[in-house]
């Protein structure tokens, strides 16, 4: 993967593409299973994606929160913002956003940022094109019905292709590119969740620092 830049923001800037290849053949050997190459050299090279990464900024930082909202967690980090007066962006799975609408509205109400975190919290580089949509799709009709607002970031579940290695996991992301959302990555991670790594991820919301454009 052809990674460019600095920060936690993705941009896909370039496709793939095949290369391609001319051979030349001996043309005086008549017998062709004793024709030998004697030439040969790339017309067009081969291409992966072009990632660019930016929204760096030194010294400064966005608190994010991911798989909420959840009725025990969100509340008190509401309470702890409102305190500080400070703003965090929630990346919000839709299917748990479905059951606690009064608190995704609070936290629009106090002046804090959304985006999708899908809608049933799947790896989307395993996942088909289809089922992407759905997910993409079904929560930002959520946000639309009862916010009246369209998320502009999006942040994968697992930090599955925040820093895509494979044209895999480079896919996902363009796609989502097309669908107008900013991809969000987190490098500085809390690790909250990790507390028994035997044990499945929680649903609380887990904070995470990236940067986010203004």
């Amino acid at each position: 993967m052809d990674t460019e830049g600095e920060g936690d923001i993705l941009r896909v800037t370039g496709l793939p593409q095949p290369g391609k290849r001319a051979v030349s053949v001996d043309t005086d050997e008549t017998d062709p299973r004793k024709k030998l190459i004697v030439d040969e050299h790339m017309d067009v090279y081969p291409r992966t994606y072009t990632i660019e990464q930016y929204g760096y900024h030194p010294n400064e930082v966005a608190l994010t929160f991911d798989d909420g909202p959840d009725p025990e967690w969100t509340p008190k980090i509401l309470d702890i913002l409102k305190q500080k007066n400070a703003k965090g962006a929630f990346m919000l799975i839709g299917a748990e956003a479905a059951e606690n609408v009064g608190l995704m509205k609070r936290v629009v109400r106090e002046g804090n940022e959304i985006g999708s975190h899908t809608y049933t919290h799947p790896d989307i580089s395993e996942i088909s094109s289809r089922q992407l949509d759905i997910e993409i799709n079904l929560t930002e009709r959520l946000f639309e019905s009862k916010l009246g607002i369209q998320p502009l970031y999006f942040r994968p579940p697992y930090d599955n292709d925040e820093e895509p290695d494979t044209d895999d996991q480079a896919a996902p992301v363009w796609r989502i590119q097309q669908d107008g959302l900013t991809i969000i990555g987190s490098k500085i991670d809390t690790s909250d969740w990790n507390e028994n790594p035997a044990s499945p991820p929680p649903r609380s919301p887990s904070p995470s620092l990236t940067s986010l454009p203004p």
